[in-house]
């Protein structure tokens, strides 16, 4: 009887377990192509409606004209951004592309009545495309010319995308030409993944813990059968809700995290331009930005990365940010001192108890408007200035803050003045962007290529956008790679 008895218990663990899995398999399968089939739906809708849209703001007459003074397939494009109607509609597309948030141009196809190939016309990023011939997925893109319409998903040479066009019609009913707009794919299908991702992790550790309880409840009560249900349920609703709380724990611990930060309104008050980047690797961060204003005419600011990332890197970010206050309060007003503090307070926390890797890279710099100067110290974190000159670096001191008991007075903070240059860009960043894998190669992104970004970057204005672009640029780099670490970049122009 004692053997049937566990043999039937054995066979209910057997059974449940696979009931858990194949529910558990379906919610992912669901989750994953039902998420990403609503995505792709929902892109292709955007995409018509900003077509639709965009098109009705085209004078289908004045652009016909247009492209009579400057022939598709032979123009001097010199001539053709002397052309007020060229300017002005490229301002439109260009205007619309950063609005709606693509990252890719927004142009115009024109068909050649001959010989029924495409040629691309007036787009969002300039004449550097005008009069290319199209010639990727021409089938699908001429069933839909003259109609409007969308594209779904399909692949060429640089990717998977997904257009919408709309045509442009003169009041006698001529196709004039037809406005695109694309999307990658993959800007999508990555969240989609990290979703999967995180439901496995999710699915496999409530596979463990309910096997943990199955098994010690099974083992208990197989004389009574009832009991032994009833127990399970109340373990799986335990489970579930222990689950929760934690999930709820560490995404209130990211708002508390955001709330140490300056606000915009901080930010704008005193710096001419700016832009911010943060990218946690996940919900909280062990990269943090630091401003302190001082008086009307001088602030403190700083990049730092954390021993670390995630819960522990977060905490390190928290109270690496209420030493620097701290600091402050003890009147230490320049870089070098504050650092020096900062290191003093790290040791003192970390070091006593034998964690000798804990600590944080940081650059920190002191705004004199007064003087027009900027001074400047870091630990293994540079500033980088961009200038019309090009751009500078200049390295913050080879140790790390925390190390100053293993290193003593060898390897001391320096300061660097630098004069105020107005139409220079003053970044500072965590090494977390230079070291994300991704890229045709699949290798580090470096500073050699952050640099050249950075450059791009700052040519306009520092704003919200400028941030917003970058972190679209350190996605696509990415690909299907894991960000690898957290990421934080401030830079401003005073």
């Amino acid at each position: 009887m004692a053997l049937s008895l566990r043999k039937l218990g054995v066979r209910v663990f057997i059974a449940v377990y696979l009931g858990l899995a194949v529910l558990s398999g379906y919610y992912i399968y669901d989750g994953y192509f039902g998420g990403l089939q609503r995505a792709e739906q929902g892109e292709l809708a955007r995409l018509k409606s900003i077509t639709a849209t965009l098109s009705m703001q085209l004078d289908a007459e004045e652009l016909d004209a247009f492209f009579s003074r400057h022939p598709l397939w032979n123009t001097d494009t010199l001539r053709l951004q002397q052309d007020s109607v060229y300017l002005r509609y490229v301002e439109l597309l260009h205007r619309a592309f950063v609005v709606n948030g693509l990252n890719t141009p927004v142009y115009t196809l024109t068909r050649d009545p001959v010989a029924g190939m495409l040629f691309i016309g007036v787009a969002s990023n300039g004449p550097q495309v005008y009069g290319l011939h199209y010639d990727s997925h021409v089938h699908e893109h001429l069933e839909v010319y003259a109609s409007g319409g969308v594209i779904p998903r399909y692949e060429d040479d640089y990717g998977t995308w997904l257009s919408a066009l709309c045509p442009i019609v003169d009041s006698g009913g001529k196709v004039v030409a037809a406005l695109e707009a694309d999307i990658p794919f993959d800007s999508f299908v990555m969240y989609a993944r990290k979703d999967l991702l995180r439901n496995v992790i999710y699915t496999l550790l409530l596979f463990v813990a309910v096997g943990a309880v199955l098994t010690l409840f099974i083992r208990r009560t197989l004389a009574r059968d009832g009991e032994n249900r009833d127990a399970m349920e109340i373990a799986n609703r335990v489970i579930q809700r222990k689950k929760e709380d934690l999930e709820s724990s560490i995404r209130y611990a990211g708002q508390i995290q955001a709330n140490i930060y300056p606000t915009e309104v901080e930010l704008g008050d005193f710096f001419h331009e700016h832009a911010v980047l943060l990218m946690p690797q996940g919900v909280v961060s062990g990269d943090f930005y630091f401003f302190q204003r001082l008086d009307a005419d001088h602030a403190l600011v700083a990049v730092a990365d954390c021993t670390g990332h995630g819960v522990p890197g977060a905490l390190m970010s928290i109270m690496g940010n209420d030493f620097l206050h701290g600091g402050i309060l003890l009147g230490h007003r320049t870089p070098k001192a504050l650092l020096e503090h900062l290191d003093r307070r790290v040791c003192q926390t970390f070091h006593s108890t034998g964690a000798a890797t804990d600590g944080m890279d940081i650059g920190l710099c002191l705004i004199d408007k007064a003087k027009g100067t900027i001074t400047y110290c870091g630990a293994r974190r540079p500033l980088t200035m961009i200038g019309p000159d090009g751009v500078t670096v200049v390295e913050g001191a080879r140790r790390s803050i925390g190390q100053g008991e293993l290193l003593g007075d060898s390897v001391p903070f320096e300061e660097s003045v630098l004069h105020i240059e107005s139409d220079t860009a003053y970044i500072m960043y965590s090494d977390g962007i230079q070291d994300q894998f991704g890229g045709p190669r699949n290798r580090k992104l470096g500073q050699r290529t952050l640099l050249q970004w950075l450059g791009d970057a700052v040519m306009g204005q520092l704003s919200a956008s400028t941030a917003a672009a970058l972190r679209q640029r350190i996605i696509t780099w990415q690909g299907k790679e894991e960000q690898t670490d957290d990421m934080c970049l401030v830079g401003f122009r005073v």
